[in-house]
């Protein structure tokens, strides 16, 4: 009888013999899962959006911050959550004004703010980051022949907070009120398996 064999995270050819039995770790290979989550944490960390308000030329910011919404958009709910939450927290305080026609968000720290550094010159506003990276499924190109290159389905979730966060006040950032569910393109290179970055598709609830 053929098949596969289990062992923690190892999966082996299964045996056809008591002898072959006690030879089949010789043939194990590691499950790519850890492989895939840990390469697809990186990515999240790196991409912009995911638990951070990253800006243009932050390095030169000075306060108070003019930030101009997208266009067309001047409800409320235009607001980045990120902001939103700080704002909600005391972190900050946000005015109105005009630029011409365009709407802008006059942007200040307060002293709370201040006292938590909420803003970091190298990585802006940050909440938190991705964590519990969980692989839904994958499949290896080509109907599973080529398996340097695989889809992978994926959840994960907002934590590690930042000191001075209460998840409560951004509950509309991505990750934070539940998991993520996201898909994206994996490659086996050298040094291990990379995301192709430009092939993360949007990420929803599931």
């Amino acid at each position: 009888m053929s098949g596969a064999v289990t062992f923690g995270r190892w999966r082996c050819a299964a045996a056809l013999s008591p002898l072959a039995a006690l030879l089949a770790l010789t043939a194990c290979e590691a499950s790519p899962e850890s492989a895939f989550a840990r390469a697809i944490e990186d990515a999240l960390t790196a991409q912009r959006g995911v638990g951070c308000l990253q800006l243009r030329n932050q390095r030169d910011i000075r306060f108070p911050l003019r930030l101009r919404r997208p266009l067309g958009l001047r409800s409320p709910r235009a607001l980045d959550p990120v902001l939103a939450g700080l704002r909600a927290s005391g972190q900050i305080t946000i005015k109105r004004a005009r630029d011409g026609a365009a709407l802008i968000d006059v942007i200040e720290l307060t002293d709370k703010g201040k006292a938590n550094r909420v803003w970091d010159p190298a990585r802006g506003f940050c909440i938190g980051g991705p964590v519990e990276v969980t692989i839904v499924r994958y499949v290896f190109a080509d109907q599973g022949s080529n398996q340097n290159n695989a889809e992978v389905t994926y959840r994960w979730r907002m934590g590690d907070y930042a000191a001075w966060v209460d998840p409560s006040d951004f509950g509309d950032v991505a990750g934070v009120s539940g998991p993520m569910e996201g898909d994206a393109t994996l490659q086996k290179a050298s040094d291990g398996w990379l995301v192709a970055l430009d092939a993360m598709r949007p990420q929803t609830s599931p």
